[in-house]
């Protein structure tokens, strides 16, 4: 097997959200501190940004087991169950923007918080009308940082893990020290690691690691 060679995922691993394994690192700790109490809430609609894979929905999944809450759909937003917390993930694919408006207007009111997640700050976000702009441009929002060494051992063991593959420390070590430090690059080591080691039907070793290493500095 070439360092070129493409390698297809064979299953969908089931990611887990338990809130029990919720990681706190520097990259998530300002997010944990400003929206952990929603009573210290700065305002009653907050955002959370941060590009896929840097833990927002895991984040929410911990947020609504501390304090409950549920997460609005485009449906459930015209209508909100009663809850302490509502979140409605990834506005950028939001259709509604009446019913956002809506929902925003009725927090600020005292209606309840609202946390909307994006992989871009608000203001970024294209809408397609001026009032809902001017309204997210206007929210505060608190930025998921880039994993340290210590939460991307956490994050790629996460993702082994999801996979329900056990991969040694001395691995995960290797790899951390060398690979780019990024969520996506954490998702896509797990991915090829994955599918090499079932298409060798061998356990991840740091030969392959090493393989995976290669194989990426040539394809960026």
């Amino acid at each position: 097997m070439s360092p070129s060679t493409q390698l297809p995922m064979h299953f969908a691993p089931r990611v887990s959200y338990d809130p029990a394994d919720y990681m706190l690192g520097e990259a998530n700790r300002r997010a944990t501190e400003i929206l952990g109490d929603l009573h210290r809430w700065p305002e009653p609609v907050l955002a959370l940004i941060g590009p896929a894979g840097s833990g927002k929905t895991h984040f929410i999944h911990w947020l609504i087991a501390r304090h409950g809450g549920c997460v609005l759909d485009e449906h459930s937003i015209q209508a909100p169950p009663p809850a302490p917390l509502w979140v409605l993930e990834d506005i950028t694919t939001m259709k509604d923007d009446a019913a956002l408006i809506r929902l925003i207007n009725d927090c600020r009111a005292g209606a309840g918080r609202l946390l909307l997640t994006a992989p871009v700050p608000p203001a970024h976000i294209t809408t397609r009308t001026p009032d809902l702009h001017s309204r997210l441009s206007a929210l505060i929002y608190v930025e998921l940082g880039a994993p340290d060494e210590a939460m991307l051992a956490a994050i790629l063991a996460k993702h082994f893990s999801d996979r329900q593959l056990r991969v040694a420390p001395e691995v995960l070590t290797y790899l951390v020290a060398r690979m780019e430090r990024s969520y996506a690059a954490a998702a896509r080591a797990a991915t090829w690691l994955d599918a090499a080691a079932m298409q060798s039907a061998r356990a991840i070793t740091l030969p392959l690691a090493r393989h995976y290493l290669a194989a990426a500095e040539n394809n960026p």
